[in-house]
């Protein structure tokens, strides 16, 4: 009797399309994942035969766990870059996949809501089984985390999508999958099957569908691809590969066909830009090497095309941890906006406030004139009446008659009684209404009238009471500038939230005010004594001197007042601006006062000192304010480096504690009438310099190691002290006076620099010199900066 025939179970149907499983782990993962690092989790003895011809059950890792029963391990080994290399890293994959579908439940929503705990329990399970280096944490567990994603992917795919409605079918998790829990399996199924899942996974679904170019390599992965490079002598042990050819070879067919022909445009240009390379006609900078030109898509900031799974841009183009908020078109093209609005309305206000200026003046000579005139004909009438004296303490209320006419007397105006006559001014009284709206002294109260809290000048042009401080002023308020403080310590009315809150705070600034809270002060007459009169025959000298001087061709157009001023008034009297700095800038309160002769030399692109570079990184300070990058960014007051001793290395210890170790921080230096730049960053310490030529500051790297020791001996960082990089490659200054506004522009470029590449693209020596246009750009910004305060 002949045997039976054995029968022979059918094979599962085949998975659903790899593009919905892939929208599975993206709904997973809540981003993008690669394909190409997927790995199978299956052992040796497990790709054996398989039992009657029938899909293979979850993996127990039977192997590993008895060798580590019996107290072993396998050893892994690591390539150049710390990635796990060789045969022993398919078992280690496998057995990862293994922990993380055991360990981790599938009911928590995604990896970054796994706790701390349970990491750290599956990763001492790895270090039980596998002799692996403590720095392939962070690799293993995000080799975890993704393998958890694609278990859940496949629960979702093949046992719950297919029965979806079906309560008897989704009431318990699979057989082969019973240590999910009976429970976490229902919590599963019904965040599976809702619709706001159903509508995301349809989202990501369209998503998959557009990726291009899937490469062909399997379980192989591109680690194995770079050791068959190694293997056919193509790559040196430990080299490190061009990712382009990586990348290309992936996408071939193992007889180097290519079976996608919308890749031929694309290897085409690899195979230029390689070319190009070998020449010397293109050099690549970071992530702009040769697959990102050929494929004409910026880097992705979370991975490397080309390479694998787990590697960073930071490992892989050993670029600074970027640890920056990513700012939106519409966010920067609103506030340039705002900017220009303010910009817009504060040189309406210059122009508008000139020419009531003139008006004025124009008024005050005709006034004078009737006055005149008037004594005139007082003196030739016959009229008994006390003489009219030009040192009258009463303004004239009575028609004058003389021949029949009437003659009018008009009272002089304030300006007019201190112009006319310097002798008299007004401190008490009713004067006049004023011709026209315009600024004009007032106190400001704050809850009632009788709380008098400071003193400014007020704008109640209705014009020009729009915003303030990018805020629209609300009915019942005016546009005021708060000249000085009564009560320092008085809240505002109308404060800017996080700026401006108290009247001291205030002091030099425009904020809004409400009007029935406003006094504009009465005047009276009274007499002046020689010296105000002087003062005031002095300052008529100067305006005569304002109007009579020629602009230098070098000052940039909207300055020519500004120059003037600086010539004539800041000359004339000693004045000079002050800026204020709160302790935000630079760890200590401050106040930058800029003299007649800093403001001209800005104004006519001369060599500029400390006090210009100090006023442009206040305004740096407000830019970083305004993009919330205050963790990011901080500065060094220059003023601390000229005297280099203990409290140098004192002040640099105290801004150093005050931010993440992180933070960035840029401190101008003045060497022998030179300035350079010193960047403070990530533990490391770099020197920016604009000439051409190398130099060494041992006078100022000594102290700043010193602090940098202490700093990581307080901090608990060790006691080793990191090399003083000089960036070779910073751009120049094109003459010999233009190191200041060089090191401006370095400033603002470090800071605009969203992608932090600067350390990389100026390592290497490069006679690349700034254009007078680039450096032109931050002195205008200064001088705005400087005339706003002013």
């Amino acid at each position: 009797m002949a045997p039976k025939k054995q029968k022979v179970k059918k094979s599962k149907k085949s998975k659903p399309a790899a593009v919905q499983d892939n929208a599975d782990q993206l709904v997973d993962a809540g981003q993008e994942t690669q394909p190409e690092i997927t790995q199978s989790e299956t052992t040796t003895t497990e790709t054996k035969k398989k039992r009657y011809g029938g899909a293979r059950g979850p993996s127990s890792m039977y192997k590993v766990v008895v060798k580590k029963a019996q107290g072993k391990k396998f050893k892994v080994r690591c390539n150049y870059i710390g990635v796990p290399v060789g045969r022993v890293r398919h078992t280690l994959q496998s057995y990862i996949g293994m922990l993380a579908r055991t360990m981790i439940p599938i009911d928590i929503k995604s990896w970054p809501f796994v706790e701390r705990e349970l990491k750290n329990k599956l990763w001492m399970d790895i270090q039980n089984a596998f002799k692996i280096p403590e720095e392939c944490e962070s690799l293993v567990l995000k080799s975890a985390g993704t393998k958890w994603r694609q278990f859940k992917s496949e629960l979702t795919t093949d046992y719950v999508i297919p029965f979806k409605g079906d309560k008897k079918k989704l009431r318990k998790p699979p057989k082969k999958y019973g240590f999910v829990g009976k429970d976490v399996w229902k919590r599963f199924v019904a965040e599976r099957t809702s619709d706001k899942w159903m509508k995301l996974r349809a989202k990501q679904s369209k998503i998959v569908e557009q990726r291009k170019y899937p490469h062909r390599l399997s379980r192989k992965g591109y680690i194995g691809l770079e050791e068959e490079e190694v293997k056919a002598g193509r790559l040196k042990p430990g080299e490190k590969p061009d990712r382009a050819i990586l990348w290309k070879k992936a996408r071939q067919t193992a007889e180097g066909m290519v079976v996608d022909t919308g890749l031929s445009d694309v290897l085409k240009k690899i195979d230029n830009l390689l070319e190009m390379k070998k020449k010397g006609e293109f050099q690549p900078s970071g992530s702009d090497d040769v697959l990102t030109r050929a494929l004409e898509t910026p880097e992705h900031s979370g991975r490397v095309r080309g390479i694998g799974s787990y590697i960073t841009p930071k490992l892989w183009f050993d670029l600074p941890k970027e640890k920056k908020r990513r700012i939106t078109k519409s966010e920067l093209e609103d506030r340039d906006r705002i900017r220009d609005e303010e910009m817009e309305r504060t040189r309406q206000e210059m122009e508008r406030t000139k020419q009531e200026m003139e008006s004025y003046k124009e008024e005050m000579e005709r006034t004078k004139q009737e006055i005149n005139a008037l004594k005139s004909l007082l003196s030739a009438s016959n009229i008994t009446s006390s003489p009219l004296s030009d040192k009258d303490s009463c303004p004239v209320e009575k028609a004058t008659h003389n021949q029949g006419a009437v003659i009018p007397a008009a009272a002089p105006t304030l300006r007019e009684e201190l112009i006319v006559d310097a002798d008299i001014e007004y401190v008490g009284g009713d004067p006049p209404p004023p011709a026209k709206k315009g600024p004009r002294s007032c106190e400001l109260s704050v809850d009632n009238i009788e709380n008098k809290v400071a003193f400014g000048t007020i704008f109640d042009d209705t014009e020009l009471n729009t915003v303030v401080h990018g805020v629209p002023i609300q009915p019942g308020h005016v546009r005021v500038a708060v000249d000085g403080a009564i009560q320092g310590d008085a809240l505002l009315p109308v404060p800017v939230e996080g700026e401006l809150e108290t009247v001291k705070q205030a002091i030099g600034s425009m904020v809004s005010w409400p009007e029935d809270l406003i006094t504009i002060p009465p005047a009276v007459k009274t007499r002046k004594d020689a010296s105000k009169k002087k003062d005031k025959i002095e300052m008529r000298n100067v305006v005569a001197k304002f109007k009579k001087v020629e602009v230098a061709n070098s000052v940039p157009n909207g300055f020519n007042s500004l120059y003037k001023h600086a010539t004539t008034i800041m000359k004339e009297t000693g004045d000079s601006i002050a800026i204020p700095c709160d302790v935000e800038v630079f760890g200590c309160d401050k106040v930058i006062y800029i003299l007649h002769e800093n403001l001209i030399a800005l104004l006519k692109f001369e060599e500029i000192g400390q006090a210009a570079i100090t006023a442009h990184m206040s305004y740096l300070h407000g830019m970083i304010r305004e993009n919330n990058e205050m963790d990011v960014y901080g500065f060094i007051d220059p003023g601390a480096t000229f005297n280099l001793n203990k409290e140098f290395e004192t002040y640099v210890v105290k801004r150093l504690m005050n931010g993440s170790y992180d933070r960035m921080f840029l401190m101008p230096h003045n060497f022998n009438y030179h300035w350079i730049l010193v960047v403070i960053y990530a533990g490391e310490i770099f020197i920016l310099n604009p000439l051409s030529h190398p130099t060494h500051f041992p006078h100022l790297e000594k102290p700043l190691l010193s602090a940098f020791k202490t700093f990581k001996a307080q901090t608990g960082r060790g006691n080793t002290v990191p090399k003083i990089k000089n960036l070779a490659g910073s751009p120049k200054q094109p003459g010999g006076r233009e190191c200041g506004y060089a090191i401006m522009r370095y400033m603002k470029d470090i800071i605009e620099d969203k992608e932090m590449t600067f350390i990389t693209k100026w390592a290497n020596k490069s006679r690349k010199s700034y254009k007078m246009e680039e450096l032109d750009e931050v002195r205008v910004e200064t001088l705005a900066y400087i005339q706003d305060k002013l």
